[in-house]
């Protein structure tokens, strides 16, 4: 039996935009393999993000890249009017 989800019935938590939420699993699944995409639109766990479940360190380290990173990205499309 697989579980998984389809985008469409995706529901963001707090004020995430559909979209933006359906670019993040997909650029998980691509750069990641944390989820997978068999079918179009359903996204299912993989073995990755059973082993992020059991083993809270990678998980940890996960996001912590991802919280250094988004907030460095925010601040780089701010600044580039300026360097441009």
């Amino acid at each position: 039996m697989v579980i998984g989800q389809y985008l469409s019935t995706l529901h963001p938590v707090g004020n995430l935009y559909k979209p933006h939420l359906r670019r993040i699993l997909r650029f998980a699944i691509i750069y990641h393999r944390v989820f997978q995409e068999r079918n179009a639109g359903f996204v299912t766990h993989s073995a990755a993000s059973r082993r992020l479940v059991d083993f809270p360190l990678p998980m940890d380290a996960l996001g912590a890249q991802f919280d250094e990173a988004w907030q460095v990205l925010r601040m780089l499309v701010e600044e580039l009017p300026s360097i441009c």
